[in-house]
């Protein structure tokens, strides 16, 4: 099991299937057309096969973590939510973010 590779599958599972359900959303007409119809089709297809692979992933990266194995690179790296040390209760304010943890916002 790569974690890392799971992370990534799960990522891309969910744009995928995000970008699935905005088009759908968008395309949503009282009367479709044929072609309306067809396009609205493969749309829930690609989401179907997207939450399918999150989940797939997420499932082998979950026995992977409860088996003891190691974190995904992304989930162990300073910024992204992992804290190896819990905060000072005494900063003034909190640290500013980096550009790696603005990186994968949004």
């Amino acid at each position: 099991m790569d974690p890392d590779a799971a992370l990534e599958e799960i990522r891309r599972a969910i744009a995928d299937y995000l970008y699935a359900k905005a088009t759908a959303a968008d395309g949503v007409e009282a009367n479709p057309n044929f072609e309306q119809t067809v396009q609205a089709a493969e749309l829930a297809d690609t989401a179907v096969h997207a939450a399918d692979a999150a989940i797939t992933a997420m499932i082998g990266l979950d026995q992977w973590l409860s088996r003891g194995g190691f974190l995904p690179t992304a989930w162990r790296a300073p910024g992204n939510g992992y804290r190896p040390e819990p905060p000072d209760p005494e900063a003034d304010e909190p640290a500013s973010p980096t550009s790696h943890d603005q990186e994968g916002a949004g």
